[in-house]
């Protein structure tokens, strides 16, 4: 029997990630919507979802099966295509978090091997594989308070058990999630046929609109965990003469500063006004130019991009000479002031609308 795994992957892994080894690897939206057989048992879906694919592989129990590889305990953290060829298998998934120490977030076992031997209780959804009697299912996904979800009976009836954040309830609909940020997001579940699936959703959407999209009666899913999120979660395949390799994107801020068509700084986690101070340090002579619009997908009812007084001063201190913003898709505090004020500065504000 061929072997599938789960495993760890950390985030300064992706960089090295391998290219797909062929045309049919890598999902694009003209390649959405599609559904085929790369090997007996093993079928690739792709489903659309903005500007980007959400990809689906279904396993079946009776030709594959599921291993756990770590980091700690295989020898190092490596991209997903190194973990396939260094241990001969047909498929990677993300297993979990994991924090600096190499241990899991939650309960991590395989046999007698115990990354984390721990049930975290703000983690619902526990994925167990490898059963010790044949007369039990050769892989089951439950959620904390559903029948069969208690982690020492699983433990006792599988060798193997990874521990995550639950995305279904006890009824396969979406769990009610509170999350306040978007990214990519990889998962594995069963369907209503018995076939563990691996997923990769790419678009950057807060973990409770995967779980909109991918509880839809159509996927037929009936348990899933979320496993991991951001650019380092992937998702590769070698099959049937096909390579599908998937990974997470970046969601990086609303603001980007450039001079001569070169990139300088983007906003990430520390927002928009360090970004541009940080451009500032980077390109001394000044004159270059930042630009403020809002990311692919993003909910204008909550997060709307927005320039001001303190904008324009920043823009100053750090030596820039324009604002590019998106016309009516950007809120302008203070209006009047800001305009006067970026006259005074000699900095031009540019409003594009597509």
């Amino acid at each position: 029997m061929r072997r599938w795994t789960l495993l760890a992957l950390v985030a300064a892994c992706r960089s090295r990630a391998a290219a797909p080894a062929t045309a049919d690897a890598g999902a694009r939206p003209s390649a959405c919507a599609e559904r085929r057989e790369l090997a007996r048992g093993l079928v690739l879906e792709r489903i659309p979802d903005g500007d980007a694919c959400i990809t689906l592989v279904r396993i079946a129990p009776d030709r594959f099966g599921l291993v756990l590889r770590t980091a700690l305990a295989d020898g190092g953290a490596r991209p997903a295509p190194e973990w396939a060829d260094a241990f001969h298998l047909v498929g990677v998934i993300n297993a979990s978090m994991f924090q600096p120490d190499g241990r899991s977030i939650g309960l991590l076992v395989a046999g007698k091997v115990e990354n984390n031997p721990r049930d975290n209780p703000k983690l619902g959804a526990f994925f167990a594989f490898d059963a010790i009697d044949a007369a039990d299912p050769p892989w089951t996904l439950v959620g904390r308070g559903c029948p069969d979800a208690d982690p020492a009976s699983l433990r006792a009836r599988y060798r193997t058990v990874v521990q995550n954040y639950r995305m279904l309830d006890c009824d396969g609909r979406p769990v009610d999630w509170k999350d306040d940020k978007a990214h990519s997001a990889a998962a594995v579940g069963i369907d209503a046929e018995g076939r563990a699936v691996f997923v990769l959703s790419p678009q950057p959407h807060r973990v409770a609109e995967h779980t909109r999209i991918l509880a839809a009666p159509a996927h037929g899913l009936r348990a899933l965990m979320y496993v991991e999120g951001g650019p380092e979660a992937s998702l590769y395949v070698r099959a049937g003469g096909t390579t599908v390799s998937e990974m997470g994107r970046l969601d990086v801020g609303q603001s980007v500063a450039v001079r001569n068509q070169a990139v300088l700084a983007v906003e990430a986690i520390e927002g928009t006004d360090r970004a541009i101070l940080r451009a500032g340090e980077l390109c001394e002579r000044g004159g270059f130019t930042v630009v403020k619009v809002a990311k692919p997908q993003q909910d204008m009812r909550f997060d709307v991009p927005t320039v001001g007084v303190n904008t324009i001063e920043t823009i100053k201190k750090a030596g820039g000479r324009v604002l590019a913003i998106e016309a009516g898709k950007t809120i302008i505090l203070d209006e009047d002031q800001t305009v006067r004020l970026a006259n005074q500065y000699g900095i031009t504000i540019v409003a594009r609308q597509d």
